[in-house]
């Protein structure tokens, strides 16, 4: 009986924390563009197509925001995109909670960029169907 209440605990434990851990919030704080993707490809999963996706927010002439979805196969490619590289707020991050619903939660951490460093960092969530 306690082999099994055990393997519950464990997998229940699996699902609500997930297997793969959170980048810290705090140590982005100050890091530059150029250290951000570095982290970004050591420590984000790529998609099914072996890319990381990286969303970006570009504040236009009348103060209205429009979003970007961009893919990456190397650090190297995405430094030299000026479409990612000239944009002051980034998600990082991106991944899919668990979920009792239909709806998938997604996850990602928002940054804040100020003359190329980091000056603020948000957690954002939303569902998806």
């Amino acid at each position: 009986m306690q082999k099994i209440l055990l393997f519950i605990f464990s997998l229940c434990a699996f699902l609500f924390v997930g297997c793969d851990a959170d980048i810290n919030t705090n140590s982005l704080l100050g890091m530059s563009k150029e250290q951000v993707l570095c982290l970004a490809f050591e420590k984000c999963s790529l998609d099914n197509n072996g890319v990381l996706n990286i969303g970006v927010w570009q504040i236009e002439g009348n103060k209205k925001k429009s979003y970007k979805n961009l893919y990456y196969k190397s650090q190297a490619a995405a430094m030299r995109d000026l479409n990612l590289m000239e944009c002051d707020i980034w998600e990082i991050d991106k991944k899919y909670k668990f979920s009792f619903s239909i709806q998938r939660k997604e996850q990602c951490l928002v940054l804040f960029f100020k003359k190329d460093k980091v000056v603020k960092v948000e957690k954002d969530y939303w569902d998806k169907t």
